[in-house]
């Protein structure tokens, strides 16, 4: 799936998509399913060292990617998160949660209905409260 992605993302690089969130300097964004990291470096560079990435996967094998990623590129704002669900971050917290590629997202959306205060403003750069009006 991996080599996938890398075909996918050299016909549409991932910091154009990311570009359209908004992400700024010191933001702190949840890439929720990160799977191998697409969105990792592109959005570390976005935060800054003033934001944090939370990269969060139920696979230890994609977790392992990230790591690996990071190190090998020096990215001190990421912090990897192995669930396959709860984060573990206080609440209002994230600026922004990024749900690309992923076949979870309902599930997510659900439980962000049930419990969203960890969420201060954004969900892939859609205001949090016009969502949730929109999925009750």
């Amino acid at each position: 799936m991996a080599l996938s992605f890398k075909f996918r993302d050299f016909f549409r690089p991932r910091i154009d998509i990311l570009k359209e969130v908004g992400i700024k300097s010191g933001d702190h964004v949840l890439d929720y399913g990160c799977g191998p990291g697409s969105y990792i470096i592109d959005t570390a560079r976005l935060v800054g060292e003033s934001g944090i990435v939370y990269a969060l996967d139920v696979n230890p094998l994609a977790i392992q990617m990230v790591q690996n990623l990071t190190s090998k590129m020096k990215l001190m704002n990421v912090k990897t998160i192995h669930s396959d669900c709860k984060t573990g971050l206080p609440d209002k917290n994230l600026d922004v949660v990024l749900l690309y590629d992923k076949c979870s997202v309902v599930k997510f959306l659900a439980i962000l209905l049930y419990s969203p205060q960890f969420l201060k403003s954004t969900l892939i750069g859609v205001p949090f409260g016009s969502l949730r009006a929109c999925l009750k």
